[in-house]
C-alpha cells in the first residue's frame, strides 16, 4: 500500500492544500438512479454555471495555489526544498434530462517547481459519463477516462530518475442497477477495464504497464427504513505487459457488512471478510486473509462532521515484495465557522507489509486547511500538511511539510 500513501502525501502537493473531499473512499454508497427529487436537489446545490440551453450547463473553474515542499522526494538524508505554482483550470459540460444525465469534462494540472525543474509536470484529465434511469427500479451507468499523469519522484520504489515516471491510463466501467433506491432489495452489477501504459524511464517502468479488468457485484437488502445489509463480490484480473512479469494474477474479495444513512447522525458502509490475491506464477506465494473497507460520516450538528474511513487490502509493487498488504486509517473534521469562514483537519495514519520482503512501513499524516470566502465565486486558503514515515529498513524513514497558499475561482 505503499502507492496508497505516498498517493495520499503527495495528492496535497498537487493541489497545493489538505482537502477532505480529495481523500479515496475505500467504498462507496449504492449507485442512485438519476431523475427526481434527487436531480433536483443537486442542480439547485451545485457550484454556479453557465446555462447554454434548457437541460444544458456548463461549469468552468480554475485553482491557483503556491506551496512550498521541504523533502520533494521523501529522503531521509539530504532532503531537497522547492517552491511549486500549481496551476488548475477545468470545466464540465452537463446535459440532463428527466430520465438521464450526461456530464463531459477536462482537466489540467500545470505544475512548476522553482528550484527543481526536472519535476515540471503537465497532468490531462478527459472524461464523460452517462446515467439512465431505464424504468423506475432500474438504472445504469456508463463512465470513460483518459488520463496522462505522473507519479512523482520518491514516490514508489522504482528509484528516483531523472524524471518522473509518466503514464497514461484508458479506462471505461459500466454499471447496472435493479431495485429502486428505496427498494427492499437491489441488485448492482459492475464491468470495468483499466488500461495503464508508462510512456518514459522504461528501464524501470516497463515492468508496471498492465490491463486490469474488474467485475463487482452487489446485493442490499433493507432491513430498517435507513439500514441495509451489503453482499459483494469484487474480482479483478491484472495482466502485466511484460511477458517476463511474474505479478500476473487474479484479486478476489468476498465481503458482508451493513449500510446506513442518518441513523443517530450517521451515515456510511462497513464491509469486513475475505480478501485473497492469486499469482499465475507458481514461483509467487498466493495469499489469502481477513480484510476491510468502511467510511462513516458524523454530523452532530448541520455546520460540522466528522467523516472516518478504514480499509485492509493489498496494492500492486513497485520493486519491493511481490505485493504491499496495507491497513489505512483516517479521521477529518469540517467545521462551518459561518458564512465565509470554514475549517478542514486531518489526521491519518497507514501500516504497510510488503509481502514477499522483510520491510514493514508506519506512516503518520496530519493536515490542518482554513478557507475564507472572499466572494461568491472565490474562496481563499491556507494549509499546512505534515507527514512522517518510520520504515524497518534503513535510510527509508523521512519526514515532509507542506505549506500552502490557495485561491479557487468558480462562478
Amino acid at each position: 500500500m505503499k502507492k496508497r500513501t505516498n498517493a495520499l502525501v503527495l495528492a496535497a502537493l498537487s493541489v497545493g492544500a489538505f482537502s477532505v473531499a480529495a481523500q479515496p473512499a475505500p467504498t462507496g454508497a449504492a449507485y442512485k438512479i438519476p431523475g427526481g427529487k434527487e436531480a433536483e436537489k443537486k442542480n439547485k446545490d451545485g457550484p454556479g454555471s453557465i446555462e447554454l440551453d434548457e437541460g444544458l450547463s456548463l461549469t468552468p473553474y480554475l485553482k491557483l495555489s503556491l506551496s512550498r515542499d521541504n523533502n520533494l522526494f521523501l529522503a531521509e538524508n539530504n532532503t531537497r526544498s522547492s517552491s511549486i505554482a500549481l496551476y488548475n483550470p477545468g470545466a464540465n459540460l452537463t446535459a440532463e434530462g428527466k430520465a438521464s444525465r450526461f456530464t463531459f469534462g477536462a482537466d489540467a494540472k500545470i505544475a512548476r517547481y522553482a528550484q527543481s525543474e526536472a519535476d515540471n509536470s503537465v497532468d490531462t484529465k478527459l472524461f464523460g459519463v452517462g446515467e439512465w434511469a431505464l424504468a423506475s427500479n432500474m438504472g445504469a451507468k456508463l463512465a470513460a477516462e483518459a488520463l496522462r499523469g505522473h507519479d512523482p519522484r520518491g514516490s514508489n520504489d522504482r528509484g528516483i530518475s531523472s524524471a518522473a515516471d509518466e503514464f497514461r491510463t484508458n479506462t471505461l466501467n459500466g454499471l447496472y442497477a435493479y431495485g429502486g433506491n428505496d427498494a427492499r432489495g437491489r441488485i448492482e452489477v459492475e464491468l470495468g477495464t483499466v488500461d495503464k501504459k508508462y510512456t518514459n524511464n522504461r528501464s524501470t517502468t516497463a515492468g508496471s504497464d498492465r490491463r486490469t479488468d474488474n467485475f463487482a457485484g452487489r446485493f442490499f437488502a433493507k432491513m430498517a427504513p435507513k439500514t441495509s445489509a451489503v453482499f459483494e463480490v469484487r474480482r479483478d484480473r491484472l495482466d502485466y505487459k511484460l511477458a517476463s512479469s511474474a505479478q500476473d494474477g487474479r484479486e478476489t474479495r468476498l465481503f458482508g457488512g451493513l449500510k446506513w444513512e442518518a441513523t443517530a447522525l450517521t451515515s456510511g458502509m462497513f464491509k469486513a471478510g475475505r480478501i485473497q490475491k492469486d499469482f499465475d506464477s507458481a514461483a509467487t506465494a498466493d495469499f489469502s486473509g481477513f480484510g476491510w473497507e468502511g467510511t462513516v460520516e458524523w454530523k452532530p450538528l448541520s455546520y460540522s462532521k466528522v467523516d472516518l474511513q478504514t480499509s485492509k487490502s493489498f496494492s500492486e509493487s513497485t520493486g519491493v515484495g511481490s505485493f504491499t498488504l496495507g491497513k489505512k486509517y483516517i479521521a477529518a473534521w469540517s467545521h462551518q465557522w459561518d458564512s465565509r469562514l470554514t475549517s478542514q483537519m486531518m489526521l491519518g495514519r497507514n501500516s504497510d507489509e510488503f509481502v514477499g520482503n522483510a520491510r514493514r512501513d508506519e506512516t503518520t499524516m496530519f493536515g490542518v486547511k482554513v478557507n475564507y470566502k472572499l466572494h461568491r465565486a472565490l474562496t481563499l486558503g491556507g494549509s499546512i500538511d505534515r507527514s512522517r514515515r518510520d520504515s524497518n529498513q534503513t535510510g527509508l524513514d523521512y519526514s515532509k511539510t507542506i505549506y500552502a497558499i490557495t485561491l479557487d475561482a468558480s462562478l
